[in-house]
């Protein structure tokens, strides 16, 4: 005679029915993608910072992608370098060192988060230094 109730393991029981595929409840997947959202939105946050932060040397006013802000960042930090390297040969005195973590929590290169709205990392710098990146990647690509 044929039972009328389902067994736990049929595919049509609710407990089969509220896993995915992967065998993660639907609140897991939630929670893994809302994490997955907001890790993006920091990276994403990080990069804004970066670029405005770069746009007051740049001689475009175009928008720099992701990559493009990377380079500029680095082709700046050695720009940089190259200043305090010639700085102290000129004074006969070692470059500054600085003890400034980077911190995965916020993508802040400063010691805490509240360091990076604070502190301009080009303190003690020209401020009318120019900084021509395409220029800087014509001569080093």
């Amino acid at each position: 005679m044929p039972s009328s109730s389902k067994s736990s393991s049929s595919p049509s029981s609710p407990s089969s029915l509220s896993k995915t595929a992967s065998g993660k409840l639907p609140h897991q997947v939630h929670r893994r993608n809302e994490r997955e959202r907001k890790r993006v939105q920091q990276i994403n946050n990080g990069y804004v910072r970066l670029r405005d932060s770069l746009s007051k040397y740049q001689t475009n006013s175009r928008k720099l992608s992701k990559v493009e802000t990377l380079k500029a960042a680095i082709a700046y930090i050695a720009q940089l370098q190259d200043v305090l390297q010639h700085d102290s040969c000129l004074n006969n005195v070692s470059p500054p060192v600085h003890d400034q973590s980077f911190s995965s929590g916020d993508y802040s290169f400063y010691s805490s988060p509240t360091d990076f709205g604070t502190q301009s990392p080009y303190a003690g710098f020209p401020t009318n230094m120019s900084f021509d990146f395409q220029a800087y990647l014509r001569h080093h690509h």
